[in-house]
């Protein structure tokens, strides 16, 4: 991507922008289902000079989630102004002429982390460790809290009947299996059909789901503090559990055994999230969003495979991705209690 492309985009958005210039376009390797790209703008508005650091997120031609850009975008404008930390939203372009695809741009949150590499073991995030996980889930909360039908959210999201919270997101990713399997998958099918047989009692009341929150999903200072929620492309209404379990799945401990995203013990996790929110963390629900979180990880897998080869992506990272799907069912096998009597 040129500077030019963005300085003529920019030049149409904020046509009072003198001397506008872009410098410093750089695509960054997080991320598979977005490509995120970070450059510098500045100008000069009613004689004093602007310099912005913007973020621009475009649609790849293939990748392991089937979502739509529009709607990350618009969960990022809902959140303007709420209590949930997200970058400032400025554009959503689907027009091809200006970079090749859709993209939506915002703002840059500077001096954080998201690796959760540098997270977990960089001595220099220890001290903010303990205060990270608590934040966290003081997020995750506050989301669950909102009321989405006061907000744009109520536009844009579809609201399940209470009673198919989950099962609605059982018949989503059953669907996108039917679309991208290449071969049978007797495996995922049996989990589908272990899970329909133990559907949860409905939530008392939908939430905003993030969807895909976890450690690596968000920007974080060395003193533990949040300063962004990303990645919300998965973003819907549905039971606040779900959320909760899909950060406890071993895949985002990152080495860390026993641990949610090596911020805190699962046990001392599940006790805070109770006590903040009031909702009880059933031990037989928790083990159905669990279950369901290894499973829905293998469908995500087999997307990306099935994106590379269909030649939507080069990307070799989707394919040998796709070859780790089977991980992600014998993960949810493990959570089943399938696997108790061959440890």
């Amino acid at each position: 991507m040129q500077a030019e492309q963005l300085e003529r985009y920019l030049r149409e958005k904020l046509p009072q922008a003198g001397a506008l210039r872009v410098s410093n376009p750089s695509r960054f390797s997080v991320g598979a289902s977005r490509e995120t790209w970070g450059f510098d703008a500045s100008w000069e508005e009613a004689g004093a000079p602007v310099t912005r650091n913007l973020i621009l997120r475009r649609d790849t031609e293939g990748g392991p989630v089937e979502s739509e850009l529009e709607l990350e975008y618009r969960v990022y404008c809902a959140l303007q102004g709420t209590n949930i930390p997200v970058p400032v939203s400025y554009w959503y372009e689907n027009d091809p002429r200006w970079v090749g695809r859709p993209f939506f741009i915002m703002g840059r949150v500077v001096d954080c982390e998201s690796s959760p590499q540098v997270l977990i073991y960089d001595p220099a995030y220890a001290a903010g460790r303990a205060q990270l996980g608590e934040r966290f889930l003081e997020i995750i909360a506050n989301l669950h809290a909102l009321d989405w039908r006061k907000t744009a959210f109520a536009e844009f999201l579809a609201a399940p009947p209470l009673e198919r919270a989950a099962t609605s997101q059982l018949d989503y990713w059953e669907d996108v299996l039917n679309r991208v399997e290449l071969e049978p998958q007797p495996l995922l099918r049996g989990i589908f059909q272990w899970l329909r047989e133990r559907i949860p009692p409905p939530p008392a009341r939908l939430a905003v789901i993030h969807g895909d929150a976890r450690m690596g999903n968000f920007l974080a200072t060395t003193g533990g503090e949040i300063r962004a929620m990303l990645d919300w492309e998965l973003a819907h209404l549905g039971d606040p559990l779900e959320d909760v379990a899909w950060a406890m799945h071993k895949t985002f401990s990152f080495g860390m055994e026993g641990s949610v995203g090596g911020m805190m013990s699962r046990e001392e996790y599940l006790s805070r999230y109770q006590e903040m929110t009031g909702t009880p963390t059933d031990a037989a629900a928790i083990q159905f969003w669990e279950v369901f979180a290894g499973l829905k990880l293998a469908v995500i897998l087999l997307t990306g495979g099935r994106a590379f080869v269909d030649g939507r992506s080069r990307s070799m990272t989707l394919l040998s991705l796709a070859r780790t799907a089977p991980r992600g069912a014998v993960m949810a096998l493990d959570c089943m209690g399938v696997l108790e009597g061959e440890r």
